[in-house]
């Protein structure tokens, strides 16, 4: 308060009192801690004046203004306004008469829920009023002169977590670990925290089973928090689908792609090859020969147990061996003359081996002869067939090319077209063990190599499967079959199409014509680029996979040349289903009229 003002209107005295009051506040509710501060310098001209005969006016000029703050340090959620003022008044007879203020605040509000979290305002308003205060009667009228509020500072805008990525294992993993462990790549490029949901299943499908929830680190083990074997692995040989769903403090998601592997399998049970089980008059210098293929094409390393009589057989005589073929008596004490004993019963088995998992094979057992001597060749024969595993497929004769290579020694023969046929009638015995690799003429096929092992003795009737392009990254399916699930399982290969195979010789009277093409409506095939091949057995053969609705079907089909001048011959022909058909072509010389 002020000392009064007091003179004279006329005989009339006047008392004007002068009053300034400072006043600060704080207004709002804080769930948490937080420092914030703001600094401000202005300048406002503001008030009222009163003339005669034009009453009382406002003043209004300024503000001028400069802002520093400090910027937020928030640990949950406020609601808060500071605020500090300055009010002037001018009282006649000390109660009635003007004023004036300025308020200044600053206002921060923030939610953890809300993007962006916090805003930081500051502003002031400026005012004027009349104040009358006589007695218990108190009346007031303000009028705000000037509203200022300016945004100074607000939190980012928050952004979602980054893709969850660089899965362990691999996309497309394969041999993967049964007792895996999931592991992947995240963060937020706000450097929010983020916890992680992991979805789990087994099957090609999206998964939906969640294995592991709100977890912080970027690892997951599946068989930690689902049923799994007994000894909590994963199934051998499955495929698994899994992706890992991202969140923030303030919940915004990102959910990753869906990633698969397929856990390791065991080699496949081992077969005898030679002797069969239960072969009598084998030769006493014997190697032993097996197949076990491995059904993803690893390397597969053997353990041979061997051993006189019908027991179980439990000396170890080949170990860790990756060739199918074992020689007894290069590994044990034989005979005077390095072979086994005459007309003897001995038992034998194989164990596979591969990524720590092994498969036993059954117990087989042969008898050898009463002599050892070895015939300078034997004759090896069987059948080549299609199929997108051993005994499944199409089964149709493969027109194949078969390579037999032991040291300095190799033999080429090839398949019939028709029936998948060949036979080596006079392959030497100088050597007992051959790679034979069998190359598929057929487009669409992968080739096959395996060890033979003829023991001496002649080896007829062998059936050769060659795998259809098995897996779908090895190349386009054969004729036949198309991508689709094998067996009705998760692994994606080529399985056969209901169809069958028309195939023959297009001649030229009774030579077959080198450069043909035959034909239907909807499909059409070359003859056999015999240059290439070498076999006579080319010259002039079509070899066509002819797809079917029903069992037979009757299809048009006609033959030309490119090349000569040779009639277009055409004929109905019943296509049987994974079976081949044969029909040939006589193209006749075309003879214009003269």
């Amino acid at each position: 308060y002020f000392t009064p003002i007091t003179f004279a209107i006329g005989f009339v005295p006047v008392v004007l009192s002068p009053q300034l009051e400072i006043y600060v506040g704080v207004d709002g509710e804080v769930k948490a801690h937080f420092v914030t501060g703001v600094q401000a310098e202005f300048s406002y001209t503001a008030g009222a004046e009163w003339q005669k005969g034009e009453g009382w006016s406002i003043i209004d000029r300024g503000p001028t203004s400069a802002f520093n703050y400090t910027p937020p340090q928030l640990d949950l959620e406020a609601s808060l306004r500071a605020y500090a003022g300055i009010q002037a008044t001018l009282k006649l007879y000390g109660f009635v008469g003007p004023y004036v203020g300025l308020e200044g605040y600053l206002e921060f509000l923030a939610d953890m829920n809300a993007n962006p979290w916090w805003d930081l305002h500051v502003g002031f308003d400026v005012f004027a009023g009349i104040e009358l205060k006589i007695l218990s009667l108190e009346w007031q009228h303000r009028w705000t002169l000037l509203e200022y509020r300016h945004l100074l500072a607000q939190a980012p805008v928050n952004r979602p977590p980054f893709v969850p990525s660089n899965p362990t294992p691999t996309e497309g993993a394969a041999h993967v670990s049964r007792s895996i462990l999931l592991e992947w790549s995240g963060g937020d490029p706000d450097n929010d925290p983020v916890t992680y949901d992991v979805y789990f299943q087994q099957g090609t499908s999206p998964p939906s089973m969640r294995v592991c929830e709100g977890i912080t680190e970027t690892t997951c083990k599946p068989c930690d928090q689902i049923p799994c074997k007994a000894n909590d692995v994963l199934k051998d040989g499955t495929y698994y689908s899994w992706k890992v769903v991202a969140t923030d403090r303030f919940g915004l998601t990102t959910e990753g792609p869906v990633w698969g592997f397929t856990t390791i399998s065991p080699p496949s049970e081992p077969s005898a090859l030679y002797p069969p089980d239960g072969q009598t008059d084998v030769n006493r210098s014997i190697s032993l020969s097996w197949v076990g293929d491995d059904p993803n094409d690893d390397t597969v390393t053997y353990d041979v147990y061997f051993q006189e009589g019908a027991s179980s057989p439990s000396i170890r005589i080949c170990e860790g061996i990756t060739a199918s073929i074992c020689k007894p008596c290069d590994q044990i004490p034989c005979q005077a003359d390095d072979v086994l004993k005459e007309n003897t019963h001995y038992s034998w088995k194989v164990v596979a081996r591969r990524f720590g998992l092994t498969t036993e094979g059954p117990v087989w057992g042969f008898t050898t002869s009463t002599v050892s001597e070895i015939p300078e060749f034997i004759t090896y024969s069987g059948n080549v067939s299609s199929a997108y595993y051993a005994g499944a497929g199409h089964d149709y004769p493969l027109y194949a090319r078969l390579s037999l290579v032991s040291g300095a020694v190799t033999i080429v023969t090839y398949s019939d077209p028709f029936t998948g046929y060949f036979e080596i009638e006079q392959l030497p015995t100088g050597s007992q063990v051959y790679t034979v690799t069998v190359t598929s003429l057929i487009e669409g096929h992968q080739d096959r190599s395996f060890a033979f092992a003829h023991g001496g003795q002649d080896s007829l009737g062998n059936v050769i499967h060659v795998a259809a392009n098995i897996m779908s990254d090895q190349g386009d399916c054969a004729p036949g079959y198309e991508l689709g699930s094998i067996g009705g399982g998760d692994v994606i290969g080529c399985v056969p199409i209901p169809g069958g195979v028309v195939a023959g010789y297009v001649y030229d009277g009774l030579l077959p014509v080198k450069n043909a093409t035959v034909m239907n409506e909807d499909l059409s095939v070359d003859t056999f680029p015999y240059d290439e091949i070498g076999d006579p057995k080319s010259l002039g053969l079509y070899w066509l996979f002819q797809p079917t609705a029903t069992d037979p079907r009757l299809v048009g089909f006609s033959a030309f040349s490119k090349s000569n001048p040779f009639l277009r011959d055409s004929r109905i022909v019943e296509v049987l289903q994974s079976k081949i058909t044969r029909q040939d072509f006589h193209l006749e010389l075309y003879l214009p009229d003269l």
